[in-house]
């Protein structure tokens, strides 16, 4: 059985997002399809593990998180209101840290779950996610989608020296 690490989670999460096109992508999901940023950037990160979350998984993972993502989306549209004043910066950090929250949130009920490496096969979480959001997925969703697998493959490749902390969840 696998056991993930927060910590590792957040630092891969902060170094994926802040590779060109990824922020971009992600938030369109968010925006346009009402997908949740920690939870793309989960299924990258467990495909770069080799490990297939069943789509049951991300049906109970979507319906436990339901109250941070809630909290996260209010946290979100009062800070997007404020863009240009002095409380800007205070409510992207208290964002940030909600962020954080979550994704320790979302390690520890995976980590409560039988997790399995599948190495004989290619993992697709992005699509298992989909799929629990919607019966038929939006046809335009599947481009972002390969987007973000091909971003999130690219950058396993190289190692950005960006300081990734500064350019996450700028939204």
């Amino acid at each position: 059985m696998t056991m993930l690490q927060a910590a590792e989670f957040w630092t891969y999460s902060l170094n994926l997002y802040a590779q060109r096109g990824v922020k971009p992508c992600c938030l369109q999901l968010q925006d346009e399809f009402k997908l949740n940023v920690n939870i793309l950037l989960l299924c990258c990160y467990l495909n770069r593990l080799h490990i297939l979350l069943p789509l049951k998984g991300f049906t109970a993972l979507n319906k436990a998180i339901k109250d941070s993502d809630s909290q996260l989306r209010a946290m979100r549209k009062k800070r997007r209101k404020s863009k240009g004043t002095p409380a800007y910066r205070d409510l992207l950090q208290w964002e940030i840290q909600l962020e954080n929250q979550q994704q320790q949130e979302i390690v520890a009920i995976l980590n409560s779950q039988q997790l399995q490496n599948i190495q004989q096969r290619q993992s697709d979480n992005l699509q298992a996610y989909v799929h629990s959001r919607y019966r038929s997925p939006p046809v335009n969703i599947v481009r972002y989608l390969s987007t973000l697998r091909e971003l999130a493959s690219a950058g396993e490749m190289r190692q950005e020296n960006a300081d990734p902390e500064q350019q996450f969840f700028e939204k």
